[in-house]
This record gives C-alpha cells, structure tokens and sequence, in this order.
C-alpha cells in the first residue's frame, strides 16, 4: 500500500503518517470525509484481532454489477473532470484461473478482459478472486479516496489500490492504471490466504507505524481477512488513532486499517457476523412457524453461515430458514422456495426474504417478499418472481386480482433496445430503460402479437390501455397505437393516416372506430374505418372519405378498385346539398336522396359532357352495370349506356326510364348506339340501341322493338308504315312459343317455323274473329298483298284469307 505524503491526507485515506515518501513518489491530494460522517467521535468496535468478519471479506457475490455502479454513482454524483470511478472506461486483458505456486489453491478463477465500465470490473474480480466488493470499494476509498472522488488526479487514478507500492518506494508501474490496480490489489489480498503468504491467523507482532521506536503490541489475529489487511497495510492503529475518529493522533499512529473499519461501518454496517444472534433468530422463527409439526418440519443441518451480507441459513425437513442482520429470519419452503433456489437463493435477482410466504390470495394463491422483488404462487400459474420496474406495474394493476392475473414464467430479457417481458395469465408486462414497464392484454395485446410484439412496426408500448364511456379502448405505443371496441375489433393505426385521424377527432369524430389494418400498396396506403376511410399517397398526404363517400369507396374496393386512391377531400355544396369527391379514376357523388355512387370511364365523361348533377341527368341513383354489351349506369332523370364499338350516349325522359325498366343494359335492348332522336311522325321520338330500339309518342306511349318483330316493323316502314307506332312490349307464349306485338294499326306474329308477318285492317279482323293462331288459321305465313281492286289477300298456316268489297273468305293454300 502507499503511504499518504502528509498527515492530514494520511488520516483520511492513507495508512500512516511518519515515513516520508521517495522523491519519485507524486504528492496525492487531500480526500474529502464523506458528508455525514461524524468524525470527531472515536472509533468504536474496533478489535484489532478481528478487523472483519472472513464471511464478509471473502464473499464473492456480495453486490451485483448494478449495485456496485449505484454506489459509486451515490457516492460520487457529478463528475468534474470524467475521470471518476462512475464514469471511467477501463480496459483489461482476459487472465486465465491463477493457482498458488504454494499450495496449488485457487486465487481467482479466469477473468474476461474488455473494455468495461470500473463497477463491472470490480464485479468481475469479485467473483473470480472471492474478495467481497464492499471491501474492494473500501480500499479504493482508504487508500486514494477513488470512490467518493468527483476529481480524481492522474495520480490517485495511477495508484488506485496502493498494489504493489510499497511505504518507501515508487510503485511498480507494471500496474499502474486502476484497471491493473484492481485486479492486482484483489488478487494480492485473496493470496494471503490461498497461498499461505505472509501473516497468517494466529499471533503475530504488528507495530503502530513503520517507526520501530512505535513499538506495537502482539496480536492473535482470528482469521484470514484480518491477516490479509495486515499483510496488506502491515500497522495497527494506535489509542491516538483510535481516539481521533477519523482526524490525526500523535507521531505514531498509522490510519489504513482504522480507515477501513471506519469506512466499511459507515456505509455497510457491522464488519463482523454475528453468528450466535443468527442462531437465534432462526431458532426463534423455526418456533413461530410450528417447531416440529410445523410447515418446515425438524432441522437436517446445524445453522450455517457466510452467505452473501454476512447471512446464515438452516435447512429443514420441507424448507429452510434464512437471515441477515438487515432482513431477519424468514422460511422459505414449497414451489416459492423450489423458484428462489431456481434463482440461486439470495445470490440472485431476488436477494434475501424479507418476509413469511402469505396466502388465501385469488386462487387460493401465495407470494412471498424479497428485498428485491417478490414470488407469487398459485396451484394453476407454479411459482414465478417479479421485479424491477416490471413487479412495479404489476402493483401498479392490482397484482393478481387486476386484469392480468399471476405471472405464468419468469422475466425474459434480450429483446431490442435491451427489453424485458414478463407473461401473465391475462397478458404480459413489457419493459425497456427508456420507456419503462406497460402492461398488454386481451385483443389489443393479441393484435400486437399479429404485428410482431415490440420488433414491428409499433415498437413498444409507451403507456397503458385506457377505456372510455362508449366501451372502447386504445394503447399507445412508440410508433403509432392499437384500438379496439367490441364492434370494430383491435387496429392499429400509425404514421399520417393516424395524424389525420388525431385531427378528425379519432373515434369521437365522424370516422369512428377502425375496422381493419392500414392497407399498403405500390407506394400508397389506405385504413377502413366505421365511418369511412382514411388514405395516403406521397404526393396528397392523407385524405380523409368520410359518411356515405367513404363508404362507397370501400365498397368499390378503395384503392384496388375502379376509382383508386382519392385526389382531393371530400367537397359539399353543389345542387341538392350534394356532396362529392374525386378519385384517380372518377368520383363519388352524394346527396340525402339518391345516396353516394361513383361514376368513372366514359359514363363518367358523357355525365360530365351533360354538366353533371346540373345537367339533364341529375346525380347517379346506382352504380355502374358493367355486361358483355357494355356499362350503363342510372341518374335521377334518365341513364348513360356505353359500348366499346359505338361510345356512350344518354337515355333520359320517357325512353331512358323505359330502358332502365328493361333493366338497362343488362336487359334484351344492351347498350344505346346513339342520342334520342325526335322529330318523327306524330312528334314521336326514338332511341337506336344494339339490339332494338325504344320509340315513344305522347298518344301511343313508350314501347321497345327488337329483334325479329322489329325487322319485320322495319320492313313495313317503321312508324311512317302501315303498322304506326307500337302499342306495347313484345308479349311472347303464345301458340307454339310465339310472339305478336301491337301496334297503332296491326300487330306482328312471330314463330320460329312461321317468321314474323304483319297483320292489319279487314284480314287481320276476320282473324281476330277466328281467335287469332289459336283458331284454324294458325299463324301468318306472309305479308297481306293487294290487287288494286280493293282485295288483300294474306296466307296463314290453315289457309289463304281474302278481304275485299265482296267479303272475307278463306280458301286452302295451293
């Protein structure tokens, strides 16, 4: 160890005062006491033959990585110069397990080298050497001050451990660097006792300083660590020392191991275990459990001792008992205690029970404290601990009688960003150092599942589920959020389709709830919601098709269907208090009365030629037919039918409500080849379409013709004919399969065997008389013809019928 270069220094972090340093020795700075420290009181419990307990020296698991670099960082608080045991990198190389040249005992076991923070080193050799961190921590302190400096100088960082720098003489610069200091100066305590080097328990000469005229005193060291801080500062504080707390004595006290004692009381308690007051306290607890009928059952080994913090434990027939001084005595035994050794007992996560396991919890359940966390047990779950921050919200959602029930595994860590999960029976806590622990359950955690848990496109949850008065719920989470009522089901939404529902009011505006997931394709996405839709492209941002509108366009497929992806908002305030929106590929138009209907292609373009719902037509009233012959769609005041060969022409008025009746283009007429055209006899009116044609008068009504009965009219000269305007629909099922149609003046018949054939005036009456074909003419089978003397003559199946001034007779075919 080094000596202090001054008296004052020397009294707080060194080990004695009298010997001057070399010359090559730097001058160490002076260490502040820590705050709180009484030190004008003398030192009291100080037994020179049993400095510390050997259970507390040589305990290789008594703090944890984690806990080491908290103390530091309470000790220390805010670096000035980052050069500060909180905050320094150290680098090590890897050592494999040392062994006594002596006895052949183990040292220290291997040691992984690295670059790591000073806590994990200090970790590491404490594990590896044996030597506990409380009493790494205090060398640090006593000689260079290192654990409580905000400041420390290159030199105290150079001489950290005092290894290997010997009262009168330069240290050995081969380990110079406090990872080297660490790692040396552990292993240099730990070899005192496995090697058998220098003092040894038992009576030993120890002087006051390294002053011979100080004299000493005999010593019967009691154990193996007071040897080795003997071996290590090799002089025991005088009366003087001892008097002065932690000042100066007189010119032969030394201070190291005065310093230690002082600073490992300070701040972890007694240096000694009390064996005898573990006796007891699991003596007296063994009792309150029920002695021998008890739960534990009768002992099968003597009280032993020296587990992490000093602690002692007992093993009984179906548990043990364990105690600290800090914890007290508690039992463990059943599926709790199986767990807690499954976590290595108080070496663990857990540390020690701070409590007896309770039950008559939900389930006929029971759990039982520890000082870091808690196991909970019931016959259906097994036995589980928690906690951290992840046992925090669990507390947070009432334990098991919340909605997530007992944990039904341990927690698992190794997720991104360094997270950690715990499963429930109802759901699962998760848990990173940036966003802390939440909670996820039911159809919300089940969609998150769908997504990939916290590697999708969400990430993890950032807060917890919270419910509204409508029923509904939502989750936020680091890139977006899950929502979920009974009737929509669990969605997520996210990126600016989620903005642009945030400023419709999300669920509490007209969209409503979602109703399936975001729909991705070729650059573009899209979200159905209760009311509506929401979509986004690169170029428009988000759009919202909200009512009716939005509606409509999922119907129609939204973005995979005919109108694709919305190029601008919904508009309101045409005619009728319309409303509508334009698409890529048409629109969607809307009012209270005919309900929303898109039109697209050259139906859309011929409405638009017609001034939309301002022109003729008026708005759409259904969507478009698409068939073999072409598409039609129907408008308020008529219809627009297309084909590929002819375009598309309007069918409005009487002739377009005849073709709609006709079931527009999906009837018998297909599409319209042109206008309507007016002008024809009688003022009549008429509309050419691929298989017929509809032609209307005010005085003869609205009627279509079409296929032979039309050809036949065709023939006869149309309306301009002897026939006129038709009177009726083509009536078909009549004698032999049939069809006749009336018109102004006539009728034509048809049969497939027969043809079609007009019949009109004194002929067609007297076959009117013989009950048309269902009498023994039959059908026509011609066209009547005149003899310019005011006969007609007509063939008919059963016979040739001639008018004329003389009367009617029939006589048979030749």
């Amino acid at each position: 160890m080094l000596a202090g270069a001054v008296a004052a220094t020397a009294a707080l972090i060194g080990s004695l005062v009298l010997a001057a340093p070399a010359a090559a020795v730097p001058t160490a700075a002076p260490a502040a006491v820590e705050t709180g420290i009484v030190q004008a009181a003398a030192v009291a419990g100080f037994n020179p033959e049993n400095i510390i307990s050997d259970a507390l020296f040589y305990d290789g698991n008594a703090m944890s990585s984690a806990e080491i670099q908290a103390f530091l960082d309470a000790k220390i608080g805010s670096c000035s110069n980052g050069k500060c045991l909180n905050v320094l990198n150290v680098s090590i190389s890897s050592r494999d397990a040392w062994y006594s040249a002596v006895t052949g005992d183990l040292v220290c076991s291997s040691l992984q080298g690295g670059t790591m923070r000073t806590s994990e080193l200090i970790y590491r050799v404490q594990v590896a050497c044996g030597i506990s961190a409380k009493a790494i921590l205090v060398t640090l302190q006593k000689e260079q001050g290192l654990t409580t400096s905000s400041a420390p100088s290159d030199w105290n960082l150079q001489a950290a451990m005092g290894a290997s720098c010997p009262d009168t003489s330069p240290c050995d610069p081969a380990y110079s660097g406090v990872g080297p200091q660490i790692v040396q100066g552990v292993r240099q305590l730990k070899i005192y006792k496995a090697g058998r080097f220098g003092k040894q328990p038992g009576v030993n000469f120890i002087g006051y300083s390294p002053n011979a005229a100080c004299g000493g005193t005999n010593l019967n060291i009691q154990n193996y660590a007071t040897a080795a801080l003997y071996n290590y500062t090799p002089y025991q504080p005088n009366a003087a020392s001892l008097a002065a707390g932690w000042g100066l004595g007189d010119g032969c006290s030394s201070y190291g191991n005065r310093n230690f004692f002082n600073y490992y009381t300070s701040w972890f308690g007694s240096t000694q275990l009390d064996v005898a007051a573990a006796r007891a306290a699991i003596s007296s607890r063994w009792t309150a459990t029920g002695g021998a009928g008890g739960v534990l059952g009768t002992a099968t080994g003597d009280v032993a001792c020296g587990t992490r913090n000093g602690g002692c434990y007992q093993n009984f027939q179906r548990g043990a008992i364990s105690w600290t001084a800090p914890t007290g005595a508690w039992e463990t035994f059943g599926g709790i205690r199986a767990r807690w050794q499954a976590l290595s007992f108080e070496t663990g996560v857990l540390g020690y029970p701070v409590g007896a396991p309770t039950c008559g919890m939900k389930d006929g359940g029971c759990y039982q404290n520890f000082e870091s966390g808690a196991i909970s047990w019931s016959a259906g779950t097994g036995a589980w601990e928690t906690y951290g921050d992840i046992r925090v919200r669990w507390q947070a959602v009432n334990f098991e009688n919340g909605v997530l029930g007992y944990p039904t595994g341990g927690p698992t860590c190794g997720l991104i960003n360094g997270g950690c999960y715990q499963n429930f029976q109802g759901g699962a806590i998760t848990w990173t150092a940036a966003i802390g622990a939440w909670e996820t359950f039911g159809e919300i955690r089940s969609r998150w599942s769908a997504l990939s848990f916290e590697t999708g496109l969400l990430g993890y949850p950032v807060g917890g589920v919270t419910c509204g008065p409508d029923g509904g719920c939502y989750q936020n989470f680091q890139r977006g959020a899950i929502t979920w009522s009974a009737s929509a089901g669990a969605w997520e939404t996210y990126g600016d389709i989620r903005a642009r529902w945030r400023a419709e009011g999300f669920e509490r505006g007209a969209l409503g709830y979602p109703t399936a997931a975001p729909v991705n394709g070729d650059g573009t996405a899209y979200q159905a919601f209760q009311g509506g839709a929401i979509s986004w492209t690169p170029s428009g941002g988000a759009v919202t098709s909200s009512g009716p509108i939005g509606l409509r366009w999922l119907a129609t497929g939204a973005a995979t269907g005919a109108l694709a992806m919305p190029s601008g908002p919904i508009v309101c305030g045409t005619r009728d208090g319309g409303c509508y929106q334009n698409f890529q590929n048409g629109a969607i138009s809307w009012t209270s009365a005919t309900g929303a209907w898109e039109t697209t292609g050259a139906v859309r373009d011929r409405w638009k030629a017609s001034g939309f719902e301002t022109g003729v037509l008026g708005y759409p009233t259904g969507a478009p037919v698409s068939t073999t012959a072409g598409v039609s769609q129907t408008f308020q005041s008529g219809a627009i039918g297309w084909s590929s060969n002819k375009g598309a022409f309007l069918s409005t008025g009487v002739i377009g409500a005849r073709w709609m009746g006709l079931n527009a283009i999906s009837g018998t007429l297909g599409a319209p080849v042109g206008d309507i055209v007016c002008g024809t006899r009688s003022g009549g009116c008429y509309q050419n379409f691929q298989n017929g044609a509809i032609s209307s008068t005010s005085a003869t009504g609205t009627w279509e013709s079409y296929g032979p009965l039309r050809a036949r009219w065709q023939a006869t000269g149309f309306e301009s004919g002897v026939l006129g305007y038709p009177i009726g629909a083509p009536t078909c099922g009549t004698k032999d399969n049939g069809c006749y149609q009336n018109f102004e003046n006539g009728a034509i018949s048809w049969t497939s065997a027969t043809g079609a054939w007009e019949t009109y005036g004194g002929i067609r009456a007297f076959w009117r008389a013989q009950d048309f074909e269902r009498g023994a003419l039959g059908y026509p089978l011609g066209a009547p013809t005149t003899d310019g003397q005011g006969y007609s003559k007509q063939p008919f199946q059963g016979g040739v019928v001639t008018a004329g001034p003389g009367g009617t007779t029939v006589a048979p075919r030749s």
